[in-house]
């Protein structure tokens, strides 16, 4: 660890919970604790392995470091792939993955981008800046942590011989980068739940076009909420989950957001290269944060305006941050320079650029989808979607066992 790098304690949170799945003594390094506080000590491959803490808490590092000037220097000059390692390695010890094995999953996980920078940062007029996060795999921002975590999982099951089974609840883009980021590798299987006919035609095509052997897909005739009952109701039976090695790659996984920090460093490293805007001590931080709502009228009215002004496609879920920008901008007659993530492609939602009056832009992967087979298994309406759930992880693990 640098010289340079300080900690302090992490306040405790609460949340709500499920189950730890691996039994391994932690090493020395980096310790994560439940926001709950009833475990501490917790090594980074448990919390990996871990959906919510036993005490029913999510899982943080005991310690946040803090990095002074020096640091952000140095780190402002390096590629994303390797800030991405760098911020990674204050998380995770050593002992538990060695700096050069680090370099080597990541530099693996963004083999598939479309992009040589992996993230782009679009300079607009107006002092506004898209950082471009949908440059993997499904075009969506979740293919940067989700490529990640696929690597850290193979290395850790493969160095212990052991299998997962992945349980995954997705509204849309959560499903198809998970599936992406562990298609045909050995050691795991992943089980993912679509809200039939309630997501994108193109995320749900995206999903279900996977045809892999550790690949199985459920539309369910229900909404993302529905669908996640069932899920929470299988974490919840203790168990099971241990018998099973079952594991979520949804939200609450530590490793993603671990991941996620880097769009924040590199959206500020790009933007303000010189580094002249030092980012505010975490107690002046806390007051400029606010929140902004957005009606789907406005998306379209932003959209078409982004395009007019710009001759750029926003996604509508990026247009909402874009919303913000030009509603200050015309309010304020300074100019002020904003950053906004655009979490997907313009491409995935072509519905909405319609809407807005413009011409999608469909590049051939997408387009491919419609021709592509696809496979998938109906949970209907009144069916016991549990009981459904049970008997597909018994049936992987049985299947692997054989």
């Amino acid at each position: 660890m640098s010289p340079d790098v300080s900690w302090r304690p992490v306040p405790d949170q609460v949340s709500i919970g499920a189950y730890l799945l691996f039994d391994c003594c932690a090493k020395n390094g980096m310790k994560y604790t439940s926001t709950r506080g009833g475990l501490t000590g917790v090594n980074f491959e448990q919390v990996l392995f871990s959906g919510y803490a036993p005490d029913g808490g999510l899982f943080m590092p005991e310690e946040i470091p803090s990095l002074d000037t020096a640091i952000l220097q140095t780190w402002s000059t390096y590629s994303y792939p390797r800030l991405v390692e760098e911020i990674c390695s204050l998380f995770i010890s050593r002992d538990d993955l060695p700096r050069e094995d680090l370099r080597d999953l990541i530099s693996q996980a963004f083999v598939r981008f479309r992009h040589k920078d992996i993230v782009k940062l679009a300079k607009l007029k107006n002092e506004l800046y898209v950082l471009e996060l949908w440059h993997g795999v499904t075009f969506a921002f979740k293919d940067l942590a989700m490529s990640c975590v696929g690597q850290l999982l193979q290395y850790f099951l493969r160095k212990r011989q052991k299998h997962v089974t992945i349980l995954v609840g997705t509204s849309g883009d959560t499903g198809s980068s998970a599936i992406e980021s562990i298609r045909g590798m050995e050691n795991m299987d992943i089980i993912v739940l679509l809200p039939h006919g309630r997501c994108s035609p193109i995320q749900e095509l995206q999903m279900t076009t996977v045809i892999e052997d550790n690949v199985h897909v459920f539309a369910v005739d229900g909404t993302s909420d529905e669908l996640d009952e069932p899920i929470r109701n299988v974490f919840a039976d203790p168990e099971f989950v241990k018998r099973h090695n079952i594991m979520s790659l949804n939200s609450i996984n530590w490793a993603r957001i671990m991941v996620q920090i880097a769009h924040y460093f590199y959206a500020y490293f790009q933007c303000s290269p010189s580094m002249q805007n030092i980012p505010l001590p975490l107690v002046e931080l806390s007051q400029t944060f606010d929140s902004y709502t957005v009606n789907d009228d406005y998306v379209i009215v932003t959209m078409l305006r982004c395009w007019k002004e710009n001759e750029y496609l926003l996604c509508p879920h990026s247009a909402v941050a874009v919303a913000y920008h030009y509603q200050e901008m015309d309010l304020d007659t300074r100019s002020v320079p904003r950053c906004c993530l655009a979490t997907a492609a313009a491409a995935k939602f072509p519905e909405a650029v319609l809407k807005a009056g413009l011409t999608p832009e469909i590049p051939p992967e997408i387009r491919a989808l419609e021709t592509m087979d696809t496979r998938c298994t109906a949970m209907k309406r009144g069916e016991d979607w549990e009981k459904i759930l049970y008997h597909k992880i018994e049936e992987v693990n049985m299947r692997r066992k054989t």
